[in-house]
């Protein structure tokens, strides 16, 4: 049985991650970030049924140096029975071709962590100066779900180090009696 609206419990506001999450997306607007896509990037021409001339690109990670594609791409969904692509049945989508969203295989990581992983949190200033650092501070890296060959993504692996750390500088900031939650900060 589904709750009433004013049942529903609101998650709680925490100011630490609304103002990181504003920070991420100013950052991706910012020239460092495109450019650190530009760099990685390659394309080539392959030839289509038709004969067309079609341009793929790809995405070099700077870990393991294998290409994968990029950016969020719009696919339309096909239905199963008919082979044709499917429409809305409801609300504004409604008779309006549907489509479903491709995750992009790549992302643009920053070499030195944003939060440092063996001090944690320090101050709002020390966090943007890392955030915002120019273009040979950002790498691209593969960031695929699962694993391909026997492997996990770059991004993952890197990300699990870090976490690995932050978790015994947490631990350890703890037993100093340090305030080591986001709800504090």
């Amino acid at each position: 049985m589904k709750k009433p609206k004013s049942e529903k419990k609101k998650p709680e506001f925490v100011l630490y991650n609304f103002i990181k999450g504003k920070l991420r997306a100013a950052y991706k607007k910012l020239p460092a970030f495109s450019e650190a896509l530009t760099r990685a990037k390659s394309d080539y021409y392959v030839t289509a049924k038709n004969g067309n001339q079609m341009r793929r690109v790809h995405y070099k990670c700077a870990g393991c140096g294998r290409f994968f594609k990029g950016g969020s791409k719009k696919e339309p969904v096909i239905d199963p029975v008919t082979g044709e692509q499917m429409v809305g049945t409801k609300g504004r989508g409604k008779g309006k071709p549907l489509f479903k969203r491709i995750k992009s295989e790549i992302a643009v990581d920053h070499i030195e962590p944003i939060i440092n992983p063996e001090t944690g949190f320090i101050d709002y200033n020390d966090m943007i100066s890392r955030m915002f650092c120019g273009v040979e501070g950002l790498q691209v890296l593969c960031n695929y779900a699962g694993e391909r060959d026997g492997r996990k993504s770059c991004h993952a692996i890197k990300t699990k180090e870090e976490r690995a750390v932050l978790a015994q500088t947490n631990k350890r900031l703890k037993a100093e009696g340090k305030s080591v939650t986001t709800k504090d900060r």
